[in-house]
């Protein structure tokens, strides 16, 4: 898998680009919470009127998705399973992963149509895969946002000025923040 360059910029509008592949889901959400790496499974597959397709991903972290396979060859219509691990379950908002997809003539073009310099010229499809975690997905649902730094901070001060103690902290705090 190979770090993006450029790829995320908006000069291809997704009407404009040609349309070779089709994912099962974009919306890719890791369960950091579960014991080992996270990973998820997306099925590729080419569109009935497109010839043969290269694809690949990329991501701005390399280091953190395992995309297995990375890259390869769509020759029909059945799907290909894409197994995506995020390594260490360390989830960021900045992290993007893609999918290209560029129809060849053969095989043999698949292999070194990725180091072609006019790749740019080509009828390539991007598409941008929408990450997230299973606890961002709950912070989404219950409101928090980035403010949740400063309701944290208020809870620690709230609880060093508190001079109750056991329950009827409890009470106060509750009291404030409920």
């Amino acid at each position: 898998m190979t770090a993006i360059s450029g790829a995320f910029s908006d000069t291809n509008k997704e009407e404009d680009m040609p349309r070779l592949i089709m994912l099962d889901q974009t919306y890719i959400i890791f369960d950091v919470d579960c014991i080992g790496n996270a990973s998820e499974v997306v099925n590729i597959r080419r569109l009935s009127r497109a010839g043969i397709v290269a694809f690949r991903f990329q991501t701005n972290v390399p280091t953190r998705y395992i995309v297995k396979p990375c890259s390869g060859v769509l020759e029909n219509t059945n799907p290909v399973r894409v197994n995506i691990v995020l390594y260490g379950n360390r989830y960021n908002p900045n992290h993007m992963l893609l999918v290209q997809a560029v129809e060849v003539r053969s095989k043999e073009e698949a292999k070194t149509v990725w180091q072609d310099p006019n790749l740019e010229c080509r009828d390539m499809q991007t598409i941008r895969l929408k990450l997230g975690t299973t606890v961002l997905g709950v912070d989404r649902a219950l409101g928090f946002d980035d403010n949740s730094k400063k309701t944290d901070a208020s809870i620690s001060q709230a609880l060093f000025l508190s001079r109750k103690k056991g329950k009827a902290k409890v009470q106060e705090l509750e009291g404030m923040f409920l």
